[in-house]
């Protein structure tokens, strides 16, 4: 039986749980129309399941003996199963599996994937000798068989003493990249395509970028063209920029969090891909964060002195996150 003593927990960390709906709701912004009305259906189909078993696990622990023997066994499905609701709707499963420590979801009860949130956490890969074996097209969520079901107990408290470490610095680097929007030049308009090139280059040599540089073929992902309706990699992100169809850093990091989207929708949020792409994704923040920050720097005036401007801009920023929060808000409650 796994151990869940490694999963950190947002109770420990109450401020998390004031980043988690913009940074779900970040992690949609630029996925197509379509795609967004699927996800808003799956959600109210999502919602209904988990009211349902929350009733019957309620009844089951007010008058368990009372149970119809189907009931009993719904109730034995859940708690044994690997699944959740959110894992039965592809668009839903792929926003959990996109998120990263410390926001990740915890695992099911006794779960035997626990391996593989291990990996996650240290963001391990194979040798490189090796890595075109475990990067295929048609990788599914591993096995009971391939995933071990014990978590060392000397690991677990590695784990716990590395998180809590790390915990400051993951939330600030979230706090960063909701920040991203409203700095001018992830939206500035570039005339001459070297910056965006040249970024695309640095991060499609990342060692995680293998399995993102060429389309995928049905041949050998089959179902792969059903399922995902936007299909898109590194090849075609180049086109794009050479075409002046991705003109700016907010273009570049929407197509790229297309790519991430698109990986973890087919192939599952804790399968060797789910943890390939979110290394990945943490890489591209990472290179837009310097490749910004530093373009910021060299454009800000050397001198700068006027408060009137800097009150009235924090009061737009305000406003801002505020108009954010009210349509997240009412989201949440439709």
């Amino acid at each position: 039986m796994a151990t869940t003593t490694s999963e950190p927990s947002l109770k420990s960390m109450p401020e998390l749980e004031s980043l988690i709906e913009p940074t779900l709701y970040r992690l949609t912004d630029g996925l197509p129309t379509k795609e967004l009305q699927l996800m808003l259906s799956e959600a109210k189909s999502c919602e209904t399941l988990l009211e349902q078993e929350i009733q019957l696990l309620e009844k089951a622990l007010v008058s368990g003996d009372s149970l119809k023997e189907v009931e009993k066994s719904s109730v034995d499905r859940m708690i044994s199963i690997e699944f959740t609701p959110p894992d039965r709707f592809f668009t839903i499963s792929t926003l959990m599996g996109r998120l990263r420590e410390p926001l990740a979801p915890p695992l099911p009860p006794n779960s035997t994937i626990a391996a593989s949130r291990l990996r996650s956490q240290h963001s391990i890969l194979p040798p490189a000798n090796k890595k075109k074996k475990m990067i295929s097209a048609s990788a599914t969520t591993p096995s009971s068989s391939t995933v071990s079901q014990t978590v060392d107990s000397s690991s677990s408290k590695n784990i716990k003493l590395n998180s809590n470490s790390n915990d400051s610095i993951q939330v600030e680097r979230l706090r960063q990249i909701l920040r991203l929007d409203g700095n001018p030049e992830y939206r500035r308009r570039h005339t001459d395509p070297t910056k965006l090139l040249a970024a695309w280059k640095r991060i499609s040599s990342h060692r995680t970028a293998g399995v993102f540089r060429r389309p995928v073929r049905d041949g050998e992902a089959p179902g792969y063209t059903e399922r995902i309706c936007f299909p898109i990699d590194l090849s075609l992100i180049r086109k794009m920029i050479m075409a002046g169809m991705i003109v700016s850093w907010c273009d570049l990091h929407q197509r790229l969090a297309l790519i991430c989207h698109n990986c973890v929708k087919f192939n599952g949020r804790e399968s060797d891909y789910g943890v390939v792409t979110r290394e990945f994704e943490s890489y591209v923040e990472e290179v837009l964060l310097q490749l910004i920050g530093a373009t910021s720097r060299t454009n800000t005036p050397t001198v700068v002195n006027h408060g009137s401007n800097v009150n009235s801009n924090n009061k737009q920023d305000k406003a801002t996150r505020g108009g954010v929060n009210t349509t997240l808000n009412a989201v949440k409650k439709e």
